[in-house]
């Protein structure tokens, strides 16, 4: 009689497991363990239904976005919120290089062992490279697994040098002091201490390439030079672009402007004509001097036929090719019957014209 009991009541056991796993975490109701009814069933050697036994399984646990981040370091925040049945005996942080992917223990871990229920808990990851991004997420291991919990992004600081402004004047603007004073401020975008060296040169070099800056007694020839024969035979005038990475060639034989490029800035012997130019000859048959506007946009021509600055626009800043005439014009004749030169002011207010 009392097996047929038993076997009832596991039908019936069954029939209710099966009805209540689409409602609940079967996990859970695997370990659902009536003690008295297994008791029961032992009591008359039959054997237990199965969803009576309970069953142990891997912590649950999760993870919170990394703090106290520094340049080669950061604090990895975890949680184990169900043991799985026994207490876990590792947890910590693994974590790999990237911004895609699941870090697993056989990557980089910081861990603790021990015997470790339910909670939070926090692990410092060290020995991480400045300015790069990791994935990190917690894990727990126990008798029945590890768990893992969901990865979060972590990017080391980056370790950005200060930038230091020089408050008072330079040396070449108020003359020689014996005992100057220096006032200079510094910034730093992590705002760590700041340590300041000051160098101090009493070599004449150091006084020629600095505090002698736009004297031309301490003028030399630097032994570079560029031909332009190939372009122009009587040229009347240079101009540069502003970074110096371009220049410009004007004569009276072909009455053409000729763009060269320079691939070390300022440095004429690294010149090489662009295959890029302008005629001015509509304009002047005696071009003399030109001045371009210091963003590249407009041109200024002067010459000795028609004693008159013409002014062009160039569509694309700094390319010669692109100019043409504004139909805007200047007589200087009142003045000068023969300008050879054109300058004007960087605001565009005043202009200067020699001859």
């Amino acid at each position: 009689m009392n097996i047929y009991i038993a076997l009832f009541i596991e039908k019936i056991t069954t029939l209710a497991f099966k009805v209540l796993v689409h409602f609940f975490d079967e996990k859970k109701l695997e370990k659902w363990k009536p003690i008295h009814l297994c008791w029961w069933f032992n009591k008359n050697n039959i054997p237990i239904p199965k969803y009576f036994i309970g069953k142990n399984y891997a912590p649950t646990v999760t993870t919170s976005a990394c703090t106290s981040v520094s340049y080669t370091s950061a604090t990895g925040n975890g949680n184990i919120t169900a043991t799985g049945g026994t207490n876990s005996t590792v947890r910590g942080f693994c974590y790999m290089v990237g911004t895609t992917g699941d870090p697993t223990t056989s990557n980089s871990t910081a861990f603790d062992t021990g015997s470790f229920g339910t909670g939070v808990y926090t692990k410092s990851i060290t020995g991480l490279t400045q300015g790069t991004s990791y994935r990190v997420r917690a894990y727990a291991i126990n008798t029945d697994g590890t768990g893992y919990g969901t990865t979060v992004q972590l990017t080391t600081t980056a370790n950005v040098a200060p930038t230091v402004a020089l408050n008072t004047a330079n040396a070449y603007d108020f003359g020689e002091d014996t005992t100057p004073t220096v006032n200079f401020t510094g910034t730093d975008t992590e705002a760590d201490a700041i340590e300041y060296n000051v160098q101090i040169d009493i070599v004449d070099t150091f006084d020629t390439n600095k505090v002698n800056t736009w004297d031309m007694s301490y003028a030399s020839y630097d032994n570079k030079n560029v031909s332009i024969a190939g372009q122009e035979g009587t040229p009347t005038e240079v101009s540069f672009s502003a970074d110096g990475t371009k220049m410009y060639i004007m004569g009276v034989v072909n009455k053409t402007i000729y763009q060269y490029t320079l691939s070390i800035a300022w440095d004429v012997s690294t010149a090489t004509y662009a295959s890029k130019l302008y005629s001015v000859n509509a304009r002047d048959t005696f071009p003399m001097g030109m001045f371009f506007k210091p963003d590249g946009t407009k041109m200024y021509l002067i010459g000795i036929t028609n004693d008159t600055v013409f002014q062009h626009t160039l569509a694309t800043p700094w390319d010669i090719s692109t100019a043409s005439y504004d139909s805007k014009y200047f007589s200087v004749t009142s003045q000068e019957g023969y300008p050879y030169g054109i300058f004007i002011k960087s605001d565009g207010a005043q202009m200067w014209i020699v001859g």
